[in-house]
């Protein structure tokens, strides 16, 4: 199966966790949240083996295949950077980046990598 890592523990993450339950070939292996006690109560509740309170720590986790950005919108274009710099595939919700600018920028380098 295709391992998942969650940035953001929120709502939407919540709900994205959930569908991904329904997919023989999909698993949350790892979450992280601002907060480790967030990122705890969200693995409590979904079943998560492991959870970080630092997105950096997902993105360093070996058995992550492909994040799932869920956080702050605010924050998207900075943590999709990072999960491309660090060999990850990506999903960031909508709106993936707050600027025109700043997607051109994501997709350049997702072409490049």
């Amino acid at each position: 199966p295709l391992r998942w890592g969650v940035i953001g523990c929120g709502r939407v993450s919540h709900d994205f966790t959930q569908a991904l339950k329904h997919l023989p070939t999909a698993t949350v292996v790892a979450c992280a949240a601002r907060s480790e006690d967030s990122a705890k109560a969200f693995a409590e509740k979904h079943g998560i083996e492991r959870y970080y309170g630092s997105y950096d720590d997902v993105l360093n986790d070996d058995s992550v295949d492909i994040v799932y950005v869920g956080n702050i919108h605010i924050f998207r274009r900075d943590i999709g950077e990072k999960c491309l710099m660090a060999n990850k595939h990506c999903l960031l919700e909508k709106p993936f980046t707050c600027t025109a600018e700043d997607a051109r920028y994501l997709i350049n380098l997702a072409k490049e990598r």
